[in-house]
């Protein structure tokens, strides 16, 4: 009888820097992997340089649904800088209301060999059935891992997860909120700005209003007239900025950003 039990041990060290270009964010990060395994009486261990650079981008932000692209490009390189391997993917995820999808694709661009599948694809799908129970389905078709040398391989998975503890508090809101006939608060999260940001618009003649910090939020309070307006925030550096939350967000057509606000004679 030959013993094939087994174990492995996986080791990661990646340091992350990201920055945000408009709506981008941009992540990479670069540092090192190791896997230590052993089967039966055999023993071994990788040891890879893991870079990688992730690009994402919201397509549509609005009310409980969004759309978001991302593209990755990953390079894992051995002692031996011949055997590198590169590998371009993409993915999109797609949320409305209850309902979460995804779909990602990918292929290794060099290192593998004519007789490893270099093409990676997957697929899921999570539907929230109440606040604390979520139903998902996912799966994949997995090309070969120059890491742990594993075959390519499908797999497809069915489950049910339920949340325990206190509920997660709702996310910080952004934008106008209408209170009484003509009184509007205008918000944004905290995390948006470091220091307290000013909000200017056509109801303003675009002098900056200084806003507050409230909870979660900076906010102000205005009494405009009906009619439509146009308005963006301030920095504590001058510049000026709208976060993509924010509906009515759209291009100024001067390389900036702009936000709508529409206040009818009857909220």
């Amino acid at each position: 009888m030959t013993d094939e039990s087994g174990m492995g041990l996986h080791l990661q060290f990646l340091p992350m820097a990201s920055t945000s270009l408009g709506p981008l964010v941009l992540e990479a990060r670069s540092g090192g992997a190791r896997y230590r395994g052993r089967i039966g009486q055999e023993d071994w261990s990788r040891t890879l340089h893991h870079s990688d650079l992730t690009v994402r981008v919201p397509v549509r932000q609005e009310g409980n649904s969004s759309v978001h692209l991302e593209t990755e490009l990953r390079h894992l390189r051995p002692n031996a800088p011949e055997d590198a391997y590169t590998w371009l993917g993409g993915s999109a995820t797609a949320s409305f209301g209850r309902s979460r999808t995804w779909i990602s694709v990918g292929r290794w661009m060099e290192g593998l060999d004519e007789t490893s599948s270099s093409v990676g694809i997957g697929g899921g799908l999570g539907v929230a059935l109440s606040r604390r129970l979520v139903a998902s389905a996912q799966a994949r078709r997995q090309a070969f891992d120059p890491l742990f040398l594993g075959t390519d391989r499908t797999s497809w998975s069915l489950g049910v997860s339920y949340r325990l503890g206190a509920a997660a508090p709702p996310p910080p809101r952004a934008g106008a909120e209408f209170r009484g006939s003509r009184q509007v608060t205008i918000r944004i999260p905290l995390s948006e700005s470091g220091a307290p940001p000013a909000v200017a618009g056509d109801f303003s003649g675009w002098d900056p209003i200084p806003m507050h910090r409230r909870g979660l939020n900076w906010e102000v309070m205005l009494e405009l007239s009906p009619g439509l307006y146009h308005y963006a925030f301030q920095a504590e550096d001058g510049s000026w900025f709208v976060p993509p939350q924010v509906p009515g967000r759209r291009d100024d057509g001067m390389g900036g950003w702009t936000a709508t606000l529409l206040v009818p004679a009857n909220p």
